[in-house]
Parts: structure tokens; sequence; C-alpha cells
């Protein structure tokens, strides 16, 4: 189905858009705690800024976590309940590295000016980011004002794609490359 030329547009008066925010659109932080015991500061860093070799400082206490080393939380004894015999001892310790590698990913929405997970935010192949510019509370909102403007026809049409897509997946969930190439056709090369 072809895609109908578009026929009421929502223009945006007086839209508020943070100086933190503009050109971050598409800008992923990595966001995570201090791994100093007595601090509680949650850091956010762009991924981007973030290389193989890397030194966070945390702004509020100064603690330094670098790659190549790690945060000692406690040593360890571990011993045979039955015999007391001394088995393994050492230290319990994060290594920064993996620590930064399982780091949840943010990025701000472009609309409300806020900075929350990536999950937030539907997937966009072509962003830089592959995530959509506003969060999916925004557009939310945004297609239930724009939805109100849609004739009979479209919504229709919309609920006989999806059922479509549906059908093709054979499954709850639509994954469309997975459609695609299951009929042998590459979704780049279609005519829209």
């Amino acid at each position: 189905m072809t895609r109908r030329a578009p026929y009421t547009k929502v223009h945006k008066i007086n839209q508020i858009r943070s100086d933190h925010v503009k050109r971050m659109g598409d800008v992923v932080f990595l966001g995570f705690q201090c791994l100093n015991h007595d601090c509680e500061e949650f850091i956010f860093i762009r991924k981007d800024s973030l290389g193989e070799d890397f030194e966070i400082i945390c702004p509020k206490c100064g603690y330094i976590m670098r790659s190549g080393e790690e945060t000692q939380f406690y040593d360890y004894e571990l011993r045979n309940l039955k015999s007391d015999e001394l088995i393994q001892e050492g230290h319990f310790a994060i290594s920064h590295d993996d620590y930064i590698n399982e780091a949840q990913e943010y990025k701000y929405c472009i609309i409300c000016n806020t900075m929350k997970p990536l999950i937030y935010f539907d997937r966009h192949s072509a962003r830089v980011s592959g995530r959509q510019g506003e969060c999916r509370l925004c557009k939310t909102v945004y297609n239930s004002i724009k939805n109100q403007s849609r004739i009979t026809d479209q919504h229709r049409e919309a609920a006989q794609k999806r059922r479509m897509y549906l059908d093709l997946a054979g499954n709850k969930k639509i994954n469309s490359k997975e459609i695609y190439k299951r009929f042998g056709k590459d979704p780049l090369k279609l005519d829209h």
C-alpha cells in the first residue's frame, strides 16, 4: 500500500527546546552510579566520547574509574564447612571495563527535553542513534493530535496493513525484516 499524501500538518507554536537538548536527538549516553561506596552520584557520559582507554572522574566525589582497573568491595575466604579447610582466598572486585560495558543507554527526547532510557524510543534505522528523536510518550500524545484528522479510510488501511503483517509474521510481534527475508525481498530495494 502506498502512503497517502499528507493533508494536515501540526504547526508547533512556542515549542520549548532547552539548550542542553539542541542537537542531541541522536546522541547516546551511558548512565551509571559512581562505584565509590560512599557516593550516590549518577553519572552520564556521551557514549561516543568513551574510548577503549577511558578515565571517568565522578563530578561529586572525584572517584576515578579507569579502563583496566577495578574497585574492590571485600576480601574473602572460601572454606569447606566440614573440615574448615581453606579452598580459596582473594578479593571481590568489579572491573571498571565490565561495569561501564553493562551501563544502561540513554538519550534526550527532543520534545519533552528529558533524558530517558534508550528503550523508551522506538527504532528508526535511518537515524544515527537507531532510535526516534521523540520518546514513546511524546509520540503517543502527538499521534493523538494528528490522528484526529485521519479519515476513516486511513484508519482502515492502517488496521489492514497491521493485520497483513501479523498474518505474514505468523506471530503476535511484527518483525518486518524477517517477513522480507522470508519472501526473499530486500526492504531497501522495494519501490514505495
